[in-house]
């Protein structure tokens, strides 16, 4: 709570997460809001998590903590990482508070390539009609002897062409 009234932002509880796409909700407000780095949005849920639960051994009169299920408050925190991009941290308010770090290679990807001025097109999720100027192809092959080699050099070199003029 201190985070999103320092942020001045509002914590959005979600009731039901299965109707609820958090990403739909974060891609109109970054619409809004613009994609400078920082943190976007908050959400909180009650979502099913593993916990623990107190337990007494009658038996051996011990106790210790007994793994269980069980359903606990998650904050969800959106942000804007300026080499990353768009990424979420899920933080869970009961033991054992396992933090769950999100990040999407693809907006990763986007970010270099805005740095490297080279254009592309995403629809959602995915890269369309993203080029490059020159691509370098490796195959490594040992021979033993160069006649091994001169027998095959003129198909690979032939290949590689094709492959290059048709990518």
């Amino acid at each position: 709570e201190r985070i999103a009234k320092e942020n001045g932002l509002q914590i959005e509880f979600i009731r039901k997460t299965g109707a609820f796409r958090k990403d739909d909700r974060i891609k109109e407000i970054i619409k809004d809001r613009g994609e400078e780095p920082g943190l976007v949005y908050i959400f909180s849920a009650m979502e099913t998590c593993n916990t623990y639960k107190p337990w007494h051994d009658k038996a051996s009169g011990k106790r210790f903590l007994k793994p269980d299920t069980s359903k606990s408050l998650h904050y969800y925190f959106y942000f804007i990482d300026k080499e990353l991009g768009p990424c979420y941290l899920r933080v869970p308010t009961w033991c054992p508070f396992r933090l769950q770090f999100y990040m999407n290679g693809h907006n990763l990807l986007a970010t270099k390539l805005k740095k490297n001025n080279i254009d592309y097109v995403m629809h959602d999720n995915a890269f369309y009609a993203w080029r490059v100027m020159q691509v370098e192809y490796a195959t490594d092959i040992a021979f033993r002897k160069q006649s091994d080699l001169n027998l095959m050099y003129d198909h690979i070199i032939r290949d590689s062409d094709t492959f290059s003029k048709a990518g």
